[in-house]
């Protein structure tokens, strides 16, 4: 979607997706800017369309599909799928992972900081980098608070750290992140803490610990006279106490045993007795014990019950009735264990049993099953979140196998792995320990490196990498002057001259291409172009002779505006029947739909539709091929369509603004709410609007307009604060006066997008605000909503663009 423009001399609409603010001197009198400033020569000659050319590309928010073209961000997941080296001086001593989140422990002096300094990187929602905030993300290693302090050990959770202390208090246990199922062991308050805070030692809880282990919400340890305790969620009995209670203390697991290890999954809990009794029953020392979840038979004791609140013995394992275990790793589906050496020639150690969903895509178990024949297994890890997902260390190698969802295999791609492979860059490394998460996986090479692949959503790879960003970046678009952006969800296009490059997600071929490969920086298009225009998953763009072009999804045969019924990988010419000669000013694509004004004037609109954007008055069929929308004429000026069936047009030498399709909040502003607007109809116009609307935006379900006079006006849906007002969050089916500029100053101009909204201010600058998704207004926050106006820019860009999902600037 985009916001359009007439140039003197052409009487051209220039349009940019999901309305692009860029600019044009000398315009017709009485046009309407659809967020756009600047100037342009006072002529254009036709078929040679004019922008001004800016070097700078800057953008914030999603970037999943590598649509903001940055270094090294390439496919549809945006995973690093091979194994790459953090970026960090140092060398490590162990790691953890967090659902999307990680720690390591510094093994050499960085910066003055000594070796058992500890660092985190990754998402930091709950505080859990604990650095004494709740900034959204960390794409590189960065110590934790406070400085000097050292560490031995640690263990993640899904937004929760704890770490076992060297010094100064050695032995002591620290947690820090989100504590709201008592996962911290604070007794539940404070509910968040954003740097380390000690579990105290009260009520027999010990002061001094040998290891610990979490996953999800809750957490384990063994005190150092091998006692273990747990806390946290207990929803499913993870906890071990016989109860479904969550615990915000540490609770004292089976005090008749002690413990050599504990591995917590997501939902269940194992452990590795050393002696003492359990139930009664005396403990034969290696022997596994598991309580929690069930469902997919991940306790491997025999038992098919949904859960289990207290310990059961895991199954001997095999013919020969394997019951002694080294090591033990629980993960969201599954178990595995590592045998220990025992002595005895049919038991032998290094051998890799596991039991569940085994990630081979067979039948759930509930008995331990071996993995293979080898006995060189040091190290295994099981992770995923929906699915399971193995890594494991045999003879020093690193290997994985099971769910691959955004590369957390590490073998370079996303598909199921039912056999296991090495992680991409792993071979010729020996490693030492291995940590699966929920979408990204890390590995310690015995040089002491952290290595890590798997989802760059939140920049767990630690290189540097993340789906998003909550403030402006420059993105990787390439020398050259840039004159036109454009973009949506999952890909964006540009013009270089007469040149046009697109990029981001290719799954339908909405590059371009002639294939399905999705690229991370841009690709150009065959042929010369003057205006593009992107939808959520097909292109539309006009050539030098004025002829329209589309490519990509043509969802219902019709998005595409071709007349063919298939998704097209390379452009396709747009026909409308009965016309020779066939020219455009101007296309604005929404959704899967596209409006755009003839050289006549005449406005025009194709695509599938179920709420009456195509503005033809039959709101629920779709049309194959541009098709004039009811009223006819030949005096419109602009028109922009939104991502969610509305669209607005202006006309030559009429202060109204005409809007129509989806209405179901009052985005057409026709005065009522619900149903659709099947035909353009002017909007209600209240007495306090000042002339012709000067500029005037779409987003998903409000749109807004400044007068004359510099007033905002919105109306639609207001439920993430679109209007800029904090006091009222009411829908409007009329234009209220929104946002107020400071005193002294007016609005110049509006774009909107999804569920926000920016404007630039007479006194310079560009202010956002409204839905604030993965960093989208480039505030430096993350998933907020902004109430009121907030700079983003401090100068007045030349283009700045609003999608649903991210903020462009050309500057």
């Amino acid at each position: 979607m985009r916001g359009p423009q007439v140039a003197a001399r052409r009487w051209a609409v220039i349009t940019v997706t999901c309305l692009v603010l860029l600019t044009f001197a000398a315009l017709l009198p009485g046009r309407v800017e659809a967020g756009f400033t600047g100037s342009t020569p006072a002529s254009a000659a036709f078929g040679s369309a004019y922008w001004i050319p800016v070097s700078s590309v800057s953008w914030a928010g999603d970037n999943q599909s590598g649509s903001a073209g940055e270094t090294g961000i390439v496919g549809d997941s945006v995973a690093g799928r091979s194994a790459n080296a953090v970026d960090d001086p140092g060398t490590f001593s162990a790691l953890a992972t967090g659902y999307h989140h990680s720690c390591a422990i510094r093994s050499s002096t960085v910066s003055g900081q000594p070796p058992g300094t500890l660092v985190c990187w990754g998402r930091n929602s709950g505080g859990q980098l604990g650095r004494g905030s709740t900034f959204t993300l960390q794409a590189t290693p960065r110590e934790i608070t406070p400085s000097g302090t050292t560490w031995k050990a640690l263990t993640g959770g899904s937004e929760t750290t704890c770490a076992l202390q060297s010094s100064p208090t050695d032995g002591s246990i620290w947690c820090w992140g989100w504590g709201g199922l008592g996962q911290l062991g604070n007794g539940g308050s404070p509910l968040q803490q954003t740097v380390p805070a000690r579990i105290v030692s009260t009520g027999g809880v010990p002061g001094t610990w040998q290891s610990l282990s979490g996953d999800g919400d809750r957490n384990c340890a063994i005190a150092q006279d091998g006692g273990l305790w747990c806390w946290g969620r207990n929803v499913d009995g993870e906890v071990g106490d016989g109860t479904t209670a969550s615990r915000s203390t540490p609770t004292r697991i089976e005090s008749g045993a002690t413990f050599s290890s504990v591995a917590s999954g997501q939902l269940h809990t194992c452990a590795v007795a050393a002696g003492g009794t359990v139930q009664g029953a005396a403990v034969q020392p290696g022997q596994a014990y598991c309580w929690g979840k069930n469902d997919y038979l991940q306790l491997g004791t025999g038992s098919t019950a949904a859960s289990q609140t207290t310990m059961a013995p895991v199954l001997a394992a095999g013919s020969t009735g394997v019951r002694n275990w080294a090591s033990l790793a629980s993960g969201s589906r599954s178990t595995c264990g590592i045998t220990a050496a025992t002595g005895d020639a049919t038991k032998p150690g290094g051998q890799l049993w596991c039991w569940g969903q085994l990630g081979d895509g067979g039948a759930n178990t509930s008995a331990p099953q071996q993995v293979g024949t080898s006995t060189g297994w040091s190290a295994i890890d099981a992770g995923g979140d929906g699915t399971t997902t193995f890594c494991g260390i045999e003879g020093g190698a690193l290997s994985c196998r099971g769910g691959n969802v955004q590369g957390l295999a590490g073998d370079g791609t996303i598909l199921y792995r039912t056999a296991w492979g090495a992680v991409g860059n792993s071979t010729g490394t020996t490693w030492s320990q291995v940590s699966v998460a929920r979408s990204h996986s890390c590995a310690l090479s015995t040089a002491g490196t952290v290595f890590c692949w798997g989802s760059a959503e939140f920049g767990q790879p630690g290189t540097g990498l993340a789906w998003f960003r909550n403030t402006l970046r420059d993105t990787n678009t390439g020398a050259g002057r840039w004159s036109s952006l454009d973009s949506e969800e999952n890909h964006a296009c540009a013009l270089r001259g007469l040149d046009l490059f697109c990029w981001g997600k290719n799954t339908t071929g909405q590059l371009g291409q002639g294939d399905y490969v999705s690229h991370g920086t841009p690709q150009q298009v065959s042929g010369s172009w003057e205006e593009v225009s992107v939808g959520s998953d097909h292109t539309c763009a006009i050539a030098t002779t004025g002829a329209a072009w589309c490519w990509g999804r043509n969802l219902s045969g019709a998005s595409l505006g071709t007349a063919n019924a298939g998704t097209q990988n390379t452009p396709g010419a747009v026909v409308v029947t009965g016309v020779t000669g066939d020219r455009w000013l101007s296309l604005d694509t929404g959704q899967n739909a596209t409006c755009g004004i003839r050289s006549d004037h005449s406005l025009w609109c194709w695509g599938a539709q179920s709420s009456g954007v195509l503005g033809n008055g039959t709101p629920n069929v779709s049309l194959n091929r541009p098709t004039q929308v009811s009223g006819g004429g030949n005096d419109w000026m602009s028109v922009q369509v939104s991502s969610n069936e509305h669209a607005c047009a202006t006309k030559r030498n009429d202060t109204a603004l005409y809007c129509w399709g989806n209405n179901a909040n009052g985005q057409a502003g026709t005065g009522t709410s619900g149903g659709n607007v099947p035909t353009p109809r002017a909007i209600t116009r209240p007495a306090a609007v000042t002339g012709a609307w000067k500029s005037y935006a779409v987003g998903h379900d409000h749109s807004c307009g400044v007068d004359a006079a510099g007033t905002l006006w919105c109306w639609g849906r207001n439920n993430d604060r679109q209007f800029g007002t904090p006091a009222n969050t009411a829908d409007s089916a009329t234009p209220v006066i929104a946002a107020a500029p400071a005193s002294g100053t007016t609005w110049t101009s509006v774009t909107a997008g999804g569920n926000s909204t920016c404007a630039t201010r007479s006194d310079g600058g560009l202010w956002c605000w409204g839905h604030n998704w993965r960093g989208k207004l480039g505030l430096g926050s993350d998933n907020a909503t902004i109430a009121t106006p907030t700079q983003t820019s401090a100068t007045t860009p030349t283009a700045t663009h609003l999608s649903r999902v991210s903020i462009w600037l050309l500057r």
